[in-house]
């Protein structure tokens, strides 16, 4: 079977895309996601995938976080739509990745969520795969996102409340405060 290393943003996305690849490659697991903020939020989504990966006998390769600091830095300096910024940076670093490993082939768990921009996504992913002359591998994950999210919650992992960024938590704030009201 082919390889493919597989980006993770967090367990409960990986309950149901995991197992759908694994029948077609042999899947590796990748963690980069330096735009998790604030840092507890990180390291309870990256302790939550590394307990699902030890469940599942998955080996889970890291790309250690640069400082949400300099993500924002990075951010602002180019002026790009920041889920955009965000996807390129997470995505171009698996593409690499898989390419520094001898595998052929990488996707994202970030195609199991309604909540992302898939055709945002397969364009950037696209890109990263010609750049690195490897294969993105789209799948349309949603149909099983809430499936995953309650054998996420019934196993006990964590289920986060926003997208990730500094950005996204203030919107969750907000959106909460206007329902309040």
């Amino acid at each position: 079977m082919d390889r493919l290393l597989l980006h993770h943003c967090c367990a409960p996305c990986s309950m149901r895309v995991v197992p759908a690849l694994s029948t077609e490659f042999t899947v590796e697991s990748f963690w980069y996601n330096p735009n998790i903020h604030p840092r507890e939020e990180l390291g309870n989504r990256r302790k939550s995938l590394e307990e699902y990966a030890a469940s599942a006998g998955r080996k889970l390769h890291f790309k250690e976080e640069e400082t949400m600091e300099r993500w924002i830095e990075e951010f602002s300096a180019l002026g790009l739509e920041r889920c955009r910024f965000c996807y390129t940076l997470r995505i171009d670093a698996t593409a690499r990745a898989a390419k520094e490993r001898g595998i052929g082939y990488f996707s994202t768990t970030l195609l199991a969520s309604p909540y992302q921009k898939h055709e945002m996504i397969k364009e950037i992913a696209a890109a990263s795969a010609k750049r690195e002359n490897i294969c993105f591998v789209y799948r349309d994950f949603r149909p099983h996102y809430f499936d995953g999210k309650n054998e996420a919650y019934n196993k006990g992992y964590y289920l986060q409340k926003y997208c990730g960024c500094i950005f996204s938590k203030e919107e969750r704030v907000k959106e909460k405060q206007l329902k309040r009201k």
